[in-house]
């Protein structure tokens, strides 16, 4: 299973409460270069633990990342708060819907949201991704809305 960090950045979206119905779906550009980070942006995500719940529509990881966890735009700071997944992708990249996306949520202090999104690519020949086998590792716990199990300690790295 293969990520796309090129994508990270060009999935970035920052919407308030008020706009968050109408920021989707993105259709990045196939051309899209990754753009050298100048210091306005970086990630920090730490393992905790994260409570994973079948919401009916899709299946949410809420998580804090840890207490320091936080994503940093332009010196805005957005406290780490949920993930959730997308098979196939909400977004797309030149028009190419990929088998799975994961949106990491971020949040200020005015609730104003940071989404990162990550595409990833399914390789038979990769190696599992041992991120994703942590969040799937329980799913047959999940057969109705509101059932949910919690994960100890959930990696991003």
């Amino acid at each position: 299973m293969k990520f796309f960090v090129y994508a990270i950045a060009a999935v970035v979206a920052i919407v308030s409460s008020q706009t968050l119905k109408g920021q989707s779906p993105i259709d990045l550009p196939a051309s899209a270069k990754p753009v050298v980070n100048t210091g306005n942006f970086s990630v920090v995500l730490n393992t905790a633990s994260a409570m994973i719940s079948h919401e009916g529509y899709t299946v949410k990881a809420t998580w804090s990342g840890g207490p320091d966890s936080h994503l940093t735009l332009n010196g805005k700071v957005y406290k780490s708060l949920q993930l959730h997944p997308h098979a196939p992708s909400e977004h797309t990249l030149g028009g190419k819907q990929y088998p799975f996306e994961v949106h990491f949520v971020h949040a200020d202090k005015d609730k104003n949201l940071a989404v990162v999104g990550v595409f990833f690519d399914l390789d038979p020949q990769d190696k599992p991704n041992p991120f994703l086998t942590q969040v799937f590792s329980q799913f047959d716990q999940l057969t109705k809305p509101g059932d949910n199990f919690t994960l100890a300690a959930l990696d991003p790295s």
